[in-house]
């Protein structure tokens, strides 16, 4: 519940949150949280972690409302020096996981391939056969959601030029304005900074070094770059110490 509720947390530079919509438009209460899932993993591991299972979700929380989730938008403190004015924000919230790529459980759903143009239900094309956007349907089952999206969460992604149809379609909601993404990083050997996993977003969604949009759309991802020692509160496998 803590990665939905208070993933806020992770952002801990005062100034880049204070830069951010987000918090402002989730500071009051009956807000409906809808949170969707796209895994392009093959395997369920995150869509059992992810679930709103009997233990950690009651879908009546009070007595008194009929609200199920308490959000925390500003858990650090940063708009609040006290944070007393944080004990959580009530409102509602939807969980659900969609794998484009397909599923173990079912084999026959499993896509490999390279990525799509934009437009690649335009016409007959001979090429579509090695694209996964094309065997997903991807414009038709989730190109909607886009426009529709306020926060942009990418984890645990390599940010590979095959999956380019989703970078394009992330870097288009923010341009528009409405949207902002969230990129984690694990660290590793590559020495990851914030301004190279931004460029990389930005060269797998095809936005150009000389685009006048891209520096609107690189002040609004922001990066949390985490290793084994740093303490993150969205999906946060680690043991709490005893």
């Amino acid at each position: 519940m803590k990665s939905l509720s208070e993933f806020l947390h992770d952002i801990t530079d005062p100034e880049e949150f204070k830069e951010m919509k987000f918090p402002m438009e989730t500071g009051t209460h009956y807000h409906l949280f809808n949170f969707l899932f796209v895994n392009f993993n093959y395997t369920t591991l995150l869509d059992n972690y992810v679930f709103l299972d009997q233990l950690q979700f009651k879908p009546r929380k009070y007595s008194t409302v009929d609200t199920n989730f308490t959000f925390r938008n500003d858990p650090r403190g940063h708009l609040h020096a006290s944070n007393a004015t944080d004990a959580g924000q009530s409102g509602y919230v939807l969980t659900d996981v969609v794998h484009p790529h397909g599923i173990l459980s079912t084999p026959r759903s499993l896509l490999f391939g390279i990525d799509a143009d934009d437009d690649y239900d335009k016409t007959q094309n001979h090429y579509n056969e090695l694209r996964k956007p094309y065997w997903a349907q991807s414009n038709v089952l989730f190109k909607s959601h886009f426009a529709q999206t306020e926060l942009f969460i990418i984890f645990g992604c390599s940010l590979g030029d095959s999956d380019g149809w989703w970078w394009r379609s992330v870097a288009r909601a923010i341009a528009g304005g409405r949207a902002e993404l969230i990129i984690y990083r694990r660290q590793d050997s590559d020495g990851h900074t914030v301004e190279s996993v931004q460029a990389r977003f930005l060269e797998a969604a095809g936005v150009d070094i000389r685009d006048p949009a891209r520096a609107d759309i690189e002040r609004r991802i922001h990066v949390i770059i985490y290793d084994d020692s740093t303490p993150r509160v969205f999906l946060n496998t680690s043991r709490e110490p005893v």
